[in-house]
């Protein structure tokens, strides 16, 4: 069954509109209680992360400052932060006064960089597999609709819902239209190998570059005695 242009049943929470936009907070700190401030380090700690944003969104952010290096990003949507690696300290640091001093967002999000306490960042560290994909359709150069996603992910199992939905995402310094889709295979295997053979790959040559990765799931926390 496949549900086009909304939401997978359920799992409305994990696709929030304009309401969720509110950046995760330090609500109640003491703005003149001192704060721990680490020692300068190549890995950057940034937050609040938007529940959606990709690895590809904050590498886009840090990747000027790479001076042709790699950055490694690794993304916790559940708590809503990231960690930056840049090749070494000084540019890490160059990073961290240019987008302090000038100030930088994320989908509207404003967003807080400081030096993390970590020496390396390993980008897998909380990409529990499990059967639902997000994919994102990176420079879509020619149109893409779930049709054409469904036509792809099936040859890899049973697909029981999708749901597509757009976005901007900045990319070398400006914002492009970009497609996302929620997959929901029947198991865990079927979504690894769907995203194991089709991450990096393009539907047409050189565009609509595919980058797909589990979703990871949020617990639902129900209050005592609440309804």
């Amino acid at each position: 069954m496949m549900m086009q242009g909304g939401m997978m049943p359920g799992m409305g929470g994990m696709m929030g509109g304009g309401g969720n936009k509110r950046p995760y907070g330090d609500v109640g700190e003491d703005p003149k209680k001192p704060k721990y401030d680490p020692s300068p380090s190549k890995v950057l700690h940034v937050r609040p992360v938007p529940r959606h944003a990709t690895n590809s969104d904050i590498i886009n952010l840090f990747t000027p400052f790479a001076m042709g290096g790699a950055v490694k990003v690794f993304v916790s949507s559940n708590q809503g932060h990231a960690f930056v690696e840049l090749p070494d300290v000084s540019l890490a640091t160059t990073a961290l006064q240019k987008l302090t001093q000038d100030g930088v967002s994320l989908f509207g999000v404003p967003l807080n960089v400081e030096y993390s306490n970590r020496q390396e960042v390993s980008p897998n560290e909380d990409q529990s597999p499990n059967r639902v994909l997000l994919v994102s359709v990176l420079n879509m150069m020619y149109p893409t609709d779930l049709e054409l996603l469904h036509s792809l992910f099936q040859k890899y199992g049973n697909i029981l819902r999708m749901a597509t939905f757009n976005r901007m995402q900045r990319k070398d310094g400006r914002e492009q239209p970009t497609l996302q889709c929620l997959i929901e295979f029947s198991t865990e295997p079927e979504a690894t190998a769907a995203m194991q053979a089709l991450h990096g790959r393009c539907i047409y040559a050189g565009c609509n570059e595919l980058e797909s990765r589990h979703l990871l799931l949020l617990p639902v926390v129900c209050p005592v005695g609440g309804a």
